[in-house]
């Protein structure tokens, strides 16, 4: 199956002040937009661009020309994602909605194959992603074809928390993955963080269809750094476990090479100083949570999780109970509201940083 790619984001990226950033940062993105179009060109797939209407005319002009490109989708800026409850201040909502054009787009055109979402101001090792891909899905049911998504890494810090920078899928599976997240964008799912909100997301429209999940326990709410913490109470041990199912059989993380093969505007490869990956879990780590399950996860966190009962308060305490409420009943209402900035309160102060 030839990999295609959705290349999304904006043509123009300047880099936020951080660290330990390389001085060569760009924030021209036509560069690594040729080098991924080209890339996905050589293994004879085919690669759009998704960006935003009113982005630079030159730009649009040079990738016009580029023969690599079979076309350039330009989307309204939807900005800012409406809340129930309250703001948003990121572009998740941007994110999401361009690449499900970028991938309509190729339904349009009959693309068959896998498909990747890659950023406009990053590059990946495609050939590596094809390859992975191709001899994982080639050993895979048909159903798992169709639901697999491969993320090319899970946070080591916290649950439910992924990176956004590489999705790759059946057009199916791609296609699923990001309507849930346009869909449900009102519904901020307990977290502020959009890495953790593309799983709670997910988990809600795919996962708990395909394995019975209560959807209530598509929103958990562990903060999405655990690390040298102590929660009082504790969160219960069965959080983890849909988190297990979800990086085994749902969103599986691509090889370490693939981390570490990638640029971002314009650097050097990702370096150990700068975007370790040692703070992912990656393909080399599913062997372990394959035989450790949960306690994979527990070992890391003695002090936060609770394998014992099921105190009446667990669950409200651990799960957003309101959100599957406010979606089936499209918005939220002032009690559902105050229990959540409650909830939200008791959960901050019972998860303690050790100094």
């Amino acid at each position: 199956m030839p990999l295609n790619a959705v290349i999304q984001g904006p043509l123009h990226s300047p880099p936020t002040p951080r660290a330990k950033r390389p001085e060569s940062l760009t924030p021209d993105c036509v560069p690594s937009v040729l080098t991924t179009a080209r890339a996905i060109a050589e293994g004879n797939g085919t690669a759009v661009v998704s960006t935003w209407k009113g982005e630079d005319a030159a730009k649009l002009a040079h990738l016009a020309a580029e023969p690599a490109l079979a076309g350039i989708v330009e989307t309204p800026d939807p900005g800012r994602p409406p809340d129930t409850s309250g703001p948003v201040f990121d572009n998740r909502l941007r994110q999401a909605l361009s690449t499900l054009q970028g991938i309509l787009e190729l339904e349009r055109r009959g693309v068959t194959g896998v498909v990747a979402k890659i950023r406009t101001d990053q590059t990946a090792p495609v050939e590596l992603i094809d390859r992975f891909t191709s001899d994982y899905l080639a050993g895979a049911s048909a159903e798992a074809r169709e639901r697999l998504v491969f993320i090319h890494g899970a946070h080591v810090d916290g649950l439910y928390e992924i990176d956004d920078f590489v999705f790759v899928g059946t057009l199916t599976a791609m296609r699923r993955f990001f309507e849930a997240q346009v869909q449900l964008a009102p519904f901020h799912s307990g977290t502020v963080s959009i890495h953790g909100d593309l799983v709670r997301k997910h988990m809600y429209a795919t996962v708990a269809p395909a394995i019975g999940l209560e959807d209530w326990r598509c929103f958990p709410v562990p903060l999405n750094n655990l690390g040298g913490g102590t929660a009082r109470p504790r969160i219960h041990a069965d959080a983890i476990g849909p988190w297990v199912r979800v990086l085994t059989d749902f969103l599986v993380p691509l090889p370490q090479a693939v981390w570490t093969g990638m640029t971002w505007r314009g650097s050097p490869p990702f370096t150990p100083d700068w975007m370790p990956v040692a703070h992912r879990i990656c393909f080399e780590d599913r062997e372990a949570i394959l035989k450790d399950g949960e306690d994979f996860f527990l070992r890391r966190w003695p002090n936060i999780f609770d394998t014992r009962g099921s105190g009446r308060l667990r669950r409200p305490l651990d799960y957003c109970l309101e959100i599957p409420r406010e979606i089936r009943g499209g918005g939220t209402n002032r009690l559902l509201g105050s229990y959540r900035r409650m909830r939200r309160l008791v959960n901050r102060m019972r998860i303690r940083r050790a100094k």
